[in-house]
């Protein structure tokens, strides 16, 4: 099924909530330092660029080797980003570590993939949504684990697996594949900004109740010194009473 009369308004949309969220993110990133926001970003960003080639070059005469390569290395780095996402935000290395090697081995095949081959061989072989089941698992492990904020995060996982597996295979359902991905992308894109938008409100939180620990450490500090101040004062008039007495008690 082809929405000629939409997808303009479809394809509009969804760049626009993609881009949106890049450049939030990116900002933030700048603002924050946290390598997360910045794998989440890029990912987003080649995620732009893989629908703008993918749109393009599909209403071209002939295949074109050179711009398809071009789209099939932005797919690529948009899932290797997305694993680098996943590393940062569930914390692999220190709570999943064999998980953390494992998703360190797809990054290079990833890798391997963009720089020797030039256009991506591993998902001729591969589907492409079986590796959004990598940081899938990984976020049912975390889940396990206690994380409930890695919750929303498989959300977002399932959510893209499912919309890549059904443009993949195109008897599921009647819709052009390349309109399923322009609808999974941005709903993928809603769902991972809400959970990090969640998770910057946290962050803040707990930035504002540490600068009020500081401040009233600061108050306490300030008003015992005072005390000690004044505690100083009062001893001066009572050592000189004290050696009054002494020369009275002498005479």
């Amino acid at each position: 099924t082809y929405l000629l009369k939409f997808e303009g308004i479809l394809y509009g949309i969804s760049y626009g909530i993609i881009f949106c969220a890049f450049l939030y993110y990116i900002i933030i990133y700048f603002s924050t330092k946290m390598r997360c926001f910045l794998y989440y970003s890029l990912m987003q960003f080649f995620v732009l660029l893989s629908l703008i080639g993918f749109v393009y070059f599909s209403y071209q005469p002939y295949p074109l080797s050179i711009p398809q390569a071009i789209v099939d290395i932005c797919e690529t780095l948009s899932f290797l980003f997305t694993l680098l996402f996943a590393q940062s935000i569930l914390n692999t290395k220190e709570k999943m570590p064999f998980i953390h090697k494992f998703i360190n081995l797809f990054i290079f095949l990833n890798i391997t993939d963009i720089f020797i081959y030039k256009y991506s061989i591993l998902y001729e072989y591969i589907p492409f949504y079986i590796g959004f089941m990598i940081p899938l698992f990984a976020g049912f492990v975390a889940i396990k684990q206690g994380d409930k904020n890695a919750i929303v995060y498989t959300i977002g996982w399932i959510v893209v697996s499912i919309f890549i597996y059904v443009a993949e295979d195109w008897q599921i359902t009647p819709i052009s594949g390349i309109y399923v991905i322009h609808i999974g992308a941005p709903l993928e894109s809603l769902i991972f900004s809400f959970a990090l938008g969640y998770m910057l409100k946290t962050l803040v939180n707990e930035k504002n109740e540490k600068e009020k620990i500081l401040i009233h450490q600061s108050k306490l500090a300030s008003m015992g010194e005072m005390i000690n101040n004044i505690a100083h004062q009062w001893r001066q008039p009572l050592t000189h009473l004290g050696f009054i007495n002494m020369n009275l008690q002498l005479c």
